[in-house]
């Protein structure tokens, strides 16, 4: 039911109220608090369970669901964080003149487990078919962080017309974590992962040869070890003794061979492969095996 709101006699809008025992509550309450979407830091869409309060102007309460499109800032100052929240602009149904009035908005919330009522007022005047700037919500959290997480709670939306106040209060559906982004401070980079041991393998073709026949050939591998997000990054050296047989330069891992020298001494010879890391993500790392050679 539509109520003709004259800006210039209030009288006119209790008197109509109350003969008609109703202020079309459910779609003015629904249109005031779904709003146009504006530009800001976080967007968060919400769903509250809303009911008007009993009153001379709404005798007859119905609840109703209402979705909620809210805006939401934040921003350093010193050691706190100032946050603000709104609705948008909604377009108000309903009415057929100017009305102005002053409309008033809250909001409980909490910001990282800590209660922070948010507020606030606005005088506006509700012109037909126009977009109404509803009350920007603020509140003020003691914080250090570069980020908070701010749970919505109860919203309640009230103004008065004549000596009548219309007050709704609306209950979340969900109360959904959102996680603002604080205005003038930098977020700690998080600890790099701490560097981890590759697979690093060294085994002989064979475990014994021959002076001046066909050598043994050293078979290398090395791949990421457990934990690591990359293949290892660096240098590998084989070497007998003091003697460097091979270098190779790995990016991705490798896997290569190398023969042993044709005239090594009879004996036992120590065969050591050393992965030297060009990166953090690996630490640096050796494997062995030996070789048995014979005339």
């Amino acid at each position: 039911m539509t109520v003709a709101l004259h800006a210039h006699r209030v009288t006119t809008l209790a008197r109509g109220a109350l003969a008609t025992g109703a202020l079309a509550t459910g779609a003015l309450a629904a249109s005031l608090l779904v709003a146009v979407p504006a530009t800001a830091a976080t967007s968060a869409s919400l769903d509250y369970t809303c009911l008007p309060e009993k009153s001379a102007l709404v005798p007859a309460p119905t609840a109703f669901e209402m979705p909620v499109t809210a805006e939401l800032t934040a921003t350093a100052d010193g050691d706190a964080v100032n946050l603000t929240m709104t609705t948008g602009r909604p377009v108000i149904p309903d009415v057929n003149d100017p009305l102005t009035v002053t409309i008033r908005s809250s909001m409980a919330t909490t910001v990282d487990g800590v209660a922070v009522p948010l507020a606030g007022s606005r005088d506006v005047t509700i012109t037909p078919g126009a977009p109404t700037d509803l009350p920007v919500l603020t509140g003020r959290v003691a914080s250090s962080r570069a980020t908070v997480a701010l749970t919505p709670g109860a919203l309640r939306v009230e103004f008065t017309v004549a000596a009548w106040t219309v007050a709704i209060t609306c209950t979340p559906a969900s109360t959904p974590v959102i996680r603002i982004p604080v205005d003038g401070r930098t977020a700690t980079p998080p600890a790099p992962a701490p560097a981890v041991k590759p697979v690093l393998k060294a085994k002989l073709t064979k475990k014994v040869q021959r002076v001046g026949k066909a050598p043994a050939k050293v078979v290398v591998t090395l791949a990421k070890g457990k934990g690591a997000t990359a293949q290892p990054t660096g240098t590998v050296k084989v070497t007998v003794g003091k003697r460097v047989l091979a270098t190779r330069t790995v990016r991705k891992g490798v896997s290569f061979r190398t023969a042993l020298p044709r005239k090594l001494r009879p004996g036992r010879h120590k065969v050591t492969v050393t992965f030297t890391p060009a990166g953090g993500g690996h630490l640096r790392s050796t494997a062995s095996t030996t070789v048995r050679v014979r005339r």
